[in-house]
């Protein structure tokens, strides 16, 4: 995965948790392209729209186990 698509990732899940303004129908869209490019655990959140998830990922944290569950 390119550094860019991370960039991409991350900026649009802010979008999608509230972190940052933007177009939210655009940030979901981008992270349904991506998630087949993200590696492991990042890819099953992105596919599962398990987005908290992601993002606690990105950060190097250690999401909790259990049924992922999207956020819209």
């Amino acid at each position: 995965m390119e550094k860019t698509d991370l960039t991409d990732i991350r900026n649009s899940l802010a979008i999608v948790l509230g972190e940052n303004t933007g177009d939210l129908a655009v940030a979901i869209r981008r992270l349904d392209h991506l998630k087949d490019r993200a590696p492991g655990h990042l890819g099953h959140y992105l596919a599962k729209r398990s987005y908290q998830k992601a993002w606690i990922h990105l950060e190097g944290g250690d999401p909790e186990k259990g049924i992922c569950g999207g956020r819209h």
